[in-house]
């Protein structure tokens, strides 16, 4: 007799195969990935423009190497992309282990205490 391949296997299923389930289905490694870029971000702009930078600006979703910067005024934007672009690029990937960035892309917008990159689309001055 054939065996039947429309029928799972038997027996218990792997506990390797239940977290990765688990930790899709929760979304935790979005969420670790997600404070290791905050985290990094942070570091790296007190590091190298100054800790009042730092909170005045907020990284986006990386997206095809390229992550988006929403900057709380233009003048902190002007200096961000024209003087320190490359060392935050340089630092960033320094810090950040799995996800490689290639490009910093900077925009203005209003920057609230709890919200998150996406809650700011609208608010371009």
């Amino acid at each position: 007799m054939a065996p039947r391949y429309d029928q799972p296997e038997r027996g218990p299923e792997k506990l390797s195969e239940i977290l990765a389930k688990l930790f899709v289905a929760r979304g935790w490694g979005q969420r670790t990935a997600r404070r290791e870029l905050d985290d990094a971000w942070m570091a790296v702009v007190a590091g190298v423009v100054s800790e009042a930078a730092a909170r005045r600006t907020m990284p986006g979703n990386p997206k095809r190497g390229t992550l988006e910067v929403v900057v709380d005024g233009a003048a902190l934007l002007a200096e961000l992309s024209s003087f320190h672009k490359d060392a935050l690029l340089a630092g960033l990937n320094g810090r950040l282990k799995g996800t490689r960035i290639t490009a910093l892309r900077f925009r203005a917008g209003k920057i609230s205490a709890g919200k998150g990159p996406a809650d700011n689309k609208g608010d371009a001055r």
